[in-house]
This record gives structure tokens, sequence and C-alpha cells, in this order.
């Protein structure tokens, strides 16, 4: 999966950066890499998507976050707290590439998306 959304935003002329597991991530940032914005997928290996987002904010890290899993996490937990979206996994990476167009956007702006565009689903079912 990282290889297709990288190669489907390196197409749309972003340049990205992927990272196998959240130690990796944090250690490409640490070693002077610098996103706009970090898709996260909560099942990733070695250290899953939650414990991630921890591991950014022990490290200060704050750095836009859109998650972009299959599995959902309720409005209100603590991770949804941290993330400028969710997005439902599905294969078909256009919601995806709005959403993050979206925030890149509001990003260079300076503003903060607001809560209402934290929950993105095709389906329009409020992640569980």
């Amino acid at each position: 999966m990282r290889s297709f959304l990288s190669r489907e935003f390196s197409r749309e002329g972003y340049a990205v950066r992927t990272a196998k597991n959240g130690f990796e991530l944090v250690k490409a940032i640490h070693s002077g890499e610098q996103p706009d914005l970090i898709v996260l997928d909560l099942d990733v290996p070695y250290l899953e998507g939650g414990a991630t987002v921890e591991l950014l904010q022990r490290h200060k890290i704050l750095i836009p976050i859109v998650i972009h899993s299959l599995g959902g996490v309720e409005p209100d937990h603590p991770l949804m707290l941290r993330a400028k979206a969710w997005v439902k996994k599905t294969g078909d990476p256009g919601q995806l590439k709005q959403v993050v167009r979206g925030l890149l956007e509001k990003h260079r702006l300076g503003a903060v998306a607001p809560v209402a565009d934290k929950i993105t689903d095709p389906e329009g079912d409020v992640p569980k």
C-alpha cells in the first residue's frame, strides 16, 4: 500500500517519503526531514499507529496527521484529538488525495482544520 500511495501522490506532484514504521518516521524527522503532513496507517508493523502518534507527541513533533486506516476510532478518542482527519481505506486514493490537498492548503494558509473535517468516510459512516 505504501508504494501504491507513494506513486499516486508523486503523480500529483507531491514529494513523497515513506516510512515502514513509527520508529523510522521519527528518525527521519529528527535527521532533518520535515514533511508538511503525515499520512498514518494505524496498523503499521512494530509500532502501531496510536503508539506512533504518542511517540511523535513525546518528541514534540507537531506535523499534521491524517489517519488512513481500515478500522476506525471514536471521534473523541485521544488519537483523534491529535489527528487532523481520518480517511477510511478503500483502495481508491481519491478521497485521501482530496483530504490531503485540503489540509495542505489550510496548513499553508495557517488555518486549523475544524473538528467537522476530521471524519471522512466514503460511506458516510462514523468510524467505530
